[in-house]
């Protein structure tokens, strides 16, 4: 009985986006695919086609953490994450930017079509353009004795800062996805923010949200005094936290001032440490709650409140506690340009001012009031 022939496969459809490395002709190129999909694709020496290339259909974070340089491209074509791989002759590229690729399993594919090792981003020759539009570096210029938890408690709240402004400009922009908002509204209304573990989850699911394109990212460190720490960050989003820096520069006092007396109103009114998911908005003290977040949202020069307010589903209670929470992470931060061990490397005069006469927020009169509350927050 004679066999049945195979099956065709059916030739799979991609757009052309950009050409990322080229010598005499294209050599690496990007492709587009539906559902947050790209294929990565190089060329190679193959039979029968004019221009062929090897692609692997791969998602939007593994792109992402290629282009951060997390992964190099052999990487890509070992593990993509759909496990597709692609034959097309770019020859065929219509006029639409579209092509017909045929689908390859991976033992099809020879050892000699794949890219060399520890070939990273950086080597690519062509501009990304509007890929990394938005994105720059931004230094720290650093002095004097740091440590690894050093390093870690002022990274860990520039993070926090970071978090903070990024799902707020993520939320309004109608670019966003909407599971991606409906992430971050989540985030604001998961937990009950009786204490410190709340708030470390909370940052954390922010953090969750970001796409790694957008995340503020370490790209080289040198600790020597003087010395530097470079991160790859949104311009805009970095602008927001050198703002509340320097706001901070001039303004401690009264955010200090705002700080305690909403603070002192919550725990006098027994909310300090109170499930804000059960807090009724209807409360007698949502108003005064209210009243008092807008001055310290005044005082911090954080323009935000009613979006905080959307976010946490107009409870005030939790739009306070979260606006508290920010505070400390803006003076926890400010503490390192005060002592004079970071600057912002674009402007020196940024940031940069006498300890004396600057009291934080956690030291008051003698006592730590954040220390003696172990439900509030954990400080460090």
């Amino acid at each position: 009985m004679a066999r049945s022939p195979a099956p065709r496969r059916p030739n799979i459809q991609a757009t052309y986006e950009a050409t990322l490395v080229y010598y005499d002709e294209p050599q690496l190129i990007v492709l587009n695919r539906p559902n947050k999909r790209k294929v990565i694709a190089t060329a190679i020496a193959h039979d029968g086609a004019e221009y062929p290339f090897l692609g692997a259909e791969i998602s939007y974070e593994q792109w992402d953490r290629y282009l951060r340089e997390i992964s190099d491209l052999r990487y890509l074509f070992e593990y993509p994450r759909f496990k597709k791989w692609y034959l097309f002759d770019f020859s065929n590229l219509d006029d639409s930017g579209n092509i017909k690729m045929l689908p390859l399993d991976r033992v099809q594919i020879s050892e000699d079509y794949l890219p060399a090792g520890q070939f990273f981003a950086r080597s690519h020759t062509e501009p990304l353009g509007k890929l990394q539009a938005d994105l720059g570096v931004e230094t720290f210029l650093i002095d004097g004795a740091w440590d690894f938890s050093d390093f870690s408690a002022f990274y860990g709240k520039i993070s926090d800062l970071y978090a903070i402004f990024l799902s707020i400009v993520r939320y309004g922009s109608e670019q966003t996805e909407r599971v991606v908002r409906g992430n971050i509204r989540e985030a604001y209304q998961r937990y009950p923010l009786k204490g410190g573990a709340s708030y470390r989850f909370f940052y954390r699911d922010l953090f969750n949200t970001q796409s790694i394109m957008d995340r503020l990212n370490v790209d080289s460190i040198q600790y020597a005094s003087p010395g530097h720490v470079n991160v790859h960050a949104r311009h805009d989003i970095f602008g927001e936290i050198r703002a509340s820096l320097n706001n901070y520069r001039y303004n401690a006092s009264a955010v200090s001032q705002s700080y305690h007396a909403l603070r002192k109103f919550l725990s006098k009114s027994r909310l300090l440490t109170a499930n804000a998911e059960g807090f009724d908005s209807r409360s007698p003290f949502a108003k005064q709650i209210t009243i008092q977040t807008e001055l310290l949202c005044e005082a911090l020069a954080f323009p935000y409140l009613s979006q905080i307010s959307d976010l946490t589903g107009a409870n005030a209670l939790a739009s306070a506690k979260i606006v508290l929470s920010f505070a400390r992470r803006v003076d926890r931060s400010f503490r390192f340009f005060a002592e004079g061990r970071v600057v912002f490397g674009s402007n020196p005069d940024e940031v940069r001012i006498d300890l004396a006469g600057y009291v934080p927020l956690s030291v008051d009169i003698g006592n730590d009031p954040l220390d003696e509350d172990p439900l509030v927050e954990d400080p460090n």
